[in-house]
């Protein structure tokens, strides 16, 4: 069973984080990563699981065709980078 089991669940993770990219104000960002982390909660992301230092601009800044795509960082991380080696700092 996928993750994202809907278009309208892509369609919701693709649209925050062309916001995210978008938006310069620093205080949108914060507002708009607590969207994203709880989005990827009704996904089933476990918050826990994620480093603590776990940044996601940084791991976006690192993982530019993680930013293309416009998947949920978080779950991306979980899903594919942690096993992949990605760096997220």
């Amino acid at each position: 069973m996928s993750i994202v089991e809907n278009t309208s669940d892509l369609f919701r993770c693709c649209s925050l984080v062309s916001r995210l990219v978008e938006l310069t104000c620093d205080s949108q960002k914060e507002k708009l990563i607590d969207d994203l982390v709880r989005f990827g909660c009704e996904l089933g992301l476990n918050k826990d699981s994620l480093p603590v230092d776990f940044n996601v601009h940084r791991y976006l800044q690192l993982n530019l065709d993680v930013l293309k795509t416009g998947v949920n960082p978080y779950l991306h991380y979980l899903k594919h980078g942690l096993s992949e080696g990605r760096r997220y700092k």
